[in-house]
């Protein structure tokens, strides 16, 4: 069951909006700032709060700020729940980080409405953080797993090369992405015969190294008898 903190000064704007609520939620409640800041970084910290503005010592516009600065409780969906209805008001809430401004008197429905499409838009948010994470988490095992992959293909390249009186062979092979179809050999097929291959498999990634390296392991195994 979602929790949501109710922030107010005045016991009875508390209790108006816990009967409100309280069928669908598991409620909670703050009779000031300093009790907010408490519960919404406790380790039974709610998944929506309704703020009021006017309290006293730390009013809701420095509860806001004070819950946006800090990283464990910066995603907290805020609603502020107010009886100031000037424009300022609202657009100073609104650039404060929270979700919604509702003037009192409150609407029943609207109020349960709007509670009722930020848990959701929290949740949805939360699900796809989740996903992003999973998908980086794959992401980065493909990474390594390819990468062992390219050591694997460049290991069967050879990088010591027949030293002869009269020339010198070299070779190198950098794939354009982590693994691919290249190839190259050099070997002796007898004491007077040179081997030299070059290939290109058509395509990229796994399938073209897989065919590479069985290619370059049959032209070596057929060089020396044909």
């Amino acid at each position: 069951m979602k929790k949501i903190l109710v922030v107010d000064d005045e016991p009875l704007n508390i209790n108006i909006l816990v009967d409100l609520l309280k069928g669908e939620y598991k409620m909670m409640a703050a009779k000031n700032g300093l009790q907010a800041l408490k519960a919404a970084r406790s380790s039974n910290k709610p998944d929506l709060i309704l703020l009021d503005i006017m309290m006293p010592e730390m009013d809701g516009y420095e509860v806001c700020a004070a819950l946006k600065e800090d990283p464990e409780t910066r995603d907290i969906p805020i609603m502020f729940v107010s009886a100031m209805n000037e424009t300022s008001d609202e657009t100073k809430g609104f650039d404060l980080g929270a979700v919604d401004y509702i003037t009192k008197p409150i609407s029943p429905t609207i109020l349960q409405a709007r509670v009722h499409t930020h848990l959701a838009l929290t949740q949805q948010a939360s699900e796809l953080r989740e996903a992003h994470t999973l998908i980086k988490q794959q992401q980065q095992r493909m990474q390594d797993e390819l990468n062992v992959a390219r050591d694997i293909q460049l290991s069967m390249v050879p990088k010591e090369f027949p030293k002869f009186d009269a020339i010198e062979v070299f070779a190198r092979l950098e794939p354009a992405r982590e693994i691919g179809g290249d190839l190259y050999d050099c070997f002796m097929i007898d004491d007077e015969s040179l081997c030299l291959c070059v290939g290109d498999v058509s395509g990229k990634g796994a399938p073209a190294a897989l065919f590479m390296a069985m290619a370059k392991t049959l032209i070596k195994s057929y060089a020396s008898s044909d």
